[in-house]
């Protein structure tokens, strides 16, 4: 179902041995961002050969931002005095949506 494999993800990730739980974990990250670009895209499940760069390219990525979201928060902190106020970004898929913009289908207008 991924655009990509474990072995390439974990290379990205520095990720020398995964273990067992470490490579169901990237398995995961890699359908869980090809589901969301099929989605984005209106594809079917099964994506026909040959597999645009593009789309390799947009799950890894997005695969490596599932991959960190237990490490880390999206947005920015900000410390003023004593006071630290934190914003949560808005659409974590917003970017590879764009990216994926060339991938669409356009229809033309009669």
């Amino acid at each position: 179902m991924a655009y990509g494999t474990v072995s390439e993800l974990a290379r990205r990730l520095n990720i020398s041995a995964p273990d067992a739980a470490q490579s169901e974990q990237l398995q995961s990250v890699l359908d869980a961002a090809a589901s969301e670009i099929n989605w984005d895209l209106g594809y079917p499940a099964d994506v026909p050969a040959p597999v645009p760069a593009l789309l390799v390219n947009v799950n890894y990525g997005r695969a490596r931002e599932l991959w960190n979201l237990g490490y880390a928060t999206f947005g920015a902190s900000l410390m003023l005095g004593t006071d630290v106020l934190a914003f949560a970004g808005q659409d974590s898929w917003k970017r590879w949506h764009i990216m994926l913009h060339p991938l669409r289908q356009h229809e033309g207008i009669a």
